[in-house]
């Protein structure tokens, strides 16, 4: 059994908590990264990892690698929680990466780490440089119902 399962791993050009404690993210990138000239330097990014504790105590590691293999950033923590933690607890874990020396678009990962070193989440970004491609373009039909009595 996993100690924790990821959610999601995701990149913006914001991330902060709510007075609620919940999540707000601007500018997130869905598809790919793209700088229309390379960029001497990364603009500064948030990585936000969100984990579904199994365990009440577990290590992680959350990376940002590059194409050559090198990590752009990590974070190592600890998870600890007073109890088993209930089905609907996730830990939101928001970081921001500075201005960095920009090395080059391609095929970067997000990657996630258990204590042990075992993988148990990647994801693969594309870092573009160009203008932008044509945006894809779909219908999407949806019936939207909401119940008269609430």
């Amino acid at each position: 059994m996993r100690d924790f399962d990821v959610e999601s791993i995701t990149i913006c050009d914001y991330a902060t908590l709510d007075v609620a404690g919940k999540s707000v993210l601007v500018g997130v990138y869905a598809s790919e990264v793209r700088f229309v000239v390379p960029p001497p330097f990364w603009f500064p990014l948030f990585l936000v990892a969100v984990l579904d504790p199994v365990k009440r105590e577990f290590g992680f590691q959350i990376e940002f690698v590059r194409p050559d293999g090198r990590i752009l950033s990590s974070i190592t923590g600890r998870y600890v929680a007073p109890t088993d933690p209930p089905l609907e607890n996730r830990a939101i874990i928001n970081w921001q990466i500075p201005a960095m020396r920009f090395t080059g678009a391609g095929k970067y990962v997000l990657r996630a780490k258990d204590q042990s070193g075992v993988v148990v989440f990647e994801r693969d970004v594309t870092v573009a440089v160009g203008p932008p491609t044509a945006p894809f373009s779909a219908q999407i039909s949806a019936d939207v119902v909401f119940d008269a009595e609430l």
